[in-house]
């Protein structure tokens, strides 16, 4: 169960720091996107992206190096359930936008696509919450470069575009 916990240590690690750094790259559109929801005060908009920001990245950089990774798993699926309130909120509210997730350079519309992606992410944080027993660069640095690949950097990569083909690819219809 080790190496399943490190894969989904990496792809999750990887998919959090990713979106912060894309967010952080693009925050101006992430505090339209806000402004637009208006879910919480115009005002405190801005204090609530930066925590949001600072947020994945620590978590993703907990998870992918193994530190706190339960807990960071634990605090990423809190995230994770946010997200998909978020989308559900969209969707009732026939909301059609994009969620600036990702930034303002991979597009996902708020909906089901998203509500299926962050489900995603909370399976993927269902091992390491559960099995993750050392961090993940000491398993790295025991096993044989054939092992690293073919048993945890192929699937955590195969986990990260399955992740990608959820945010890009929208099997929904636009909402009217």
């Amino acid at each position: 169960m080790d190496y399943l916990a490190l894969i989904m240590q990496i792809a999750l690690g990887l998919i959090l720091l990713l979106s912060a750094v894309l967010k952080l790259l693009s925050l101006g559109s992430l505090l339209d996107i806000m402004n637009l929801l208006r879910l919480t005060p115009k005002n405190l908009n801005k204090l609530i992206a930066v925590l949001l920001v600072g947020a994945e990245l620590a978590t993703g950089s907990l998870i992918l190096f193994g530190y706190l990774a339960r807990t960071a798993a634990i605090v990423g699926s809190v995230l994770f359930i946010g997200f998909i309130g978020l989308h559900r909120y969209a969707l009732a509210r026939k909301i059609d936008m994009t969620c600036g997730c990702h930034g303002k350079w991979i597009s996902t519309r708020l909906g089901k696509a998203g509500i299926v992606q962050n489900s995603i992410y909370l399976i993927y944080a269902l091992p390491i919450i559960f099995w993750s027993t050392q961090p993940s660069l000491s398993l790295l640095i025991t096993t044989s470069i054939q092992q690293v690949i073919t048993l945890i950097l192929l699937p955590a990569f195969l986990l990260l575009v399955l992740s990608m083909c959820t945010t890009v690819y929208s099997f929904e219809k636009p909402i009217k």
